[in-house]
């Protein structure tokens, strides 16, 4: 049986690679194409000097390498999503976002979907050169990402992003989300109903809804996220701990390293996810005080995006250390414990 499933994995891997391979060939058709179209105006409307095969051969080339990244995470979208219309409704997505980035940004640039895009008139060859560097290495991961993604032999039938389907489904009525949701809503009542206190910071040099937010987010920072994401990971590991679920699910063709990941990026997810309701419920109370202050306390969303973000990937360390208590120490009370002392001290030495 597992024979067969590898045997049927295999061939899923080849017939991928087979049509990546299909989409270079069609691309290389097309660029030739466009090159002899080039070159025969050139030969009509012009007069052709001697290196101008070698920079038709410098800039079509640029051009196959730059649109591997797009063809080869295309492909993967599509072998990903069962419905057709889902793929192509992505694609169209991010061909349009691509259109909207500014090309001067570099990190923006080499988005997959934009780097065809890219024209290198004028352009300084380091930044051409970084530009390849950039398509190649993104070519690299996503060829990775395919190994992975798919099954393979170690982890059989079940792949990472099922095993995240999995973990999604037994959490759905954990009402998890319910206390990650009340807990954001006790954060922000007291900012509500002492709202007056902020209007006293101006001696120090804060204004009120600068003050307003940064309180907000102190107060989830220094207990309220912290808290939140120990009762989360514990969910999660009792999960599979309460009737034996652990159990049935080794049973089940998986790669124990790949679930264990795959219940991290669940956390990740769920910390996101309190991430962005607290900046709903800021958005929410900045918008009931500033119609009882008659003061705006509504501040730009690039801003408190910004800060939400720096909070939420400065808490990443957080949460793989709680993750490794979570698996370490089986007993729940004790990772409970153990968790709660170390913020505890991380408080007391701040």
């Amino acid at each position: 049986m597992e024979s067969n499933v590898y045997a049927a994995c295999q061939r899923i891997g080849f017939i991928f690679w087979q049509s990546g391979f299909c989409f270079a060939g069609m691309g290389i058709v097309i660029l030739v194409l466009e090159a002899v179209g080039i070159a025969l105006c050139l030969v009509h409307w012009y007069e052709l000097s001697s290196n101008v095969a070698l920079e038709l051969l410098k800039n079509f080339g640029y051009a196959f390498v730059l649109m591997l990244p797009a063809t080869l995470l295309s492909l993967l979208i599509a072998s990903l999503c069962q419905n057709m219309w889902v793929s192509l409704g992505i694609g169209v997505i991010c061909v349009f976002t691509a259109t909207m980035l500014p090309a001067d940004k570099f990190i923006l640039s080499i988005f997959p979907f934009a780097l065809p895009f890219q024209i290198f008139a004028g352009v300084a060859e380091t930044v051409i050169r970084n530009m390849l560097i950039a398509s190649v290495i993104e070519t690299a991961v996503i060829a990775f990402c395919r190994r992975n993604t798919f099954e393979d032999k170690e982890g059989y039938g079940m792949s990472f992003l099922s095993l995240l389907g999995v973990e999604y489904k037994k959490i759905r009525r954990s009402k998890i989300m319910l206390i990650l949701a009340i807990a954001v809503i006790i954060l922000w009542l007291p900012s509500i109903f002492n709202v007056d206190m902020n209007f006293q910071m101006q001696a120090e040099g804060i204004s009120p809804e600068y003050n307003f937010l940064i309180q907000g987010f102190l107060g989830m920072a220094w207990f309220i996220f912290p808290a939140s994401m120990v009762v989360s990971t514990v969910l999660l590991n009792q999960t599979e701990r309460s009737n034996k679920g652990i159990l049935k699910m080794l049973t089940l063709p998986v790669c124990t390293a790949k679930l264990c990941m795959a219940k991290f990026v669940v956390l990740l997810s769920l910390a996101t996810v309190q991430v962005l309701m607290s900046v709903g419920m800021y958005y929410l109370s900045a918008a009931i005080v500033t119609g009882t202050q008659n003061y705006n306390f509504i501040l730009s969303p690039l801003f408190v995006f910004q800060e939400a973000g720096m909070l939420l990937v400065s808490s990443i360390p957080m949460l793989a250390f709680f993750w490794l208590l979570s698996v370490w120490i089986q007993t729940p009370i004790f990772s409970v414990r153990d968790r709660t002392c170390f913020d505890c001290a991380i408080r007391i030495d701040d």
